[in-house]
């Protein structure tokens, strides 16, 4: 089923609202009937929660999840200016 800007509008209200979530920093977009879901995220279990809440506000739609894991630097390296 073809989705809209208004169920966009939704599922990025829920994400921020969402104790699993909580996230402000995903891009959702609608385009050619789907929702594409777009930015970074600390963990993979951080990416699979924003799928979860997907597939729960928006059943109805065909959601393509491009959310990518942040690669944070190892604590121990040196840091230079």
């Amino acid at each position: 089923m073809s989705c809209s800007e208004y169920d966009a509008a939704r599922l990025s209200d829920a994400l921020a609202r969402d104790d699993r979530t909580g996230e402000l920093g995903i891009e959702v977009t609608v385009a050619e009937g789907k929702v594409f879901l777009g930015g970074k995220v600390a963990t993979p279990d951080r990416r699979e929660a924003i799928a979860e809440v997907a597939g729960e506000v928006l059943p109805h739609c065909t959601v393509v999840n491009e959310v990518t894991i942040t690669e944070l630097a190892d604590p121990d390296s040196e840091i230079l200016p």
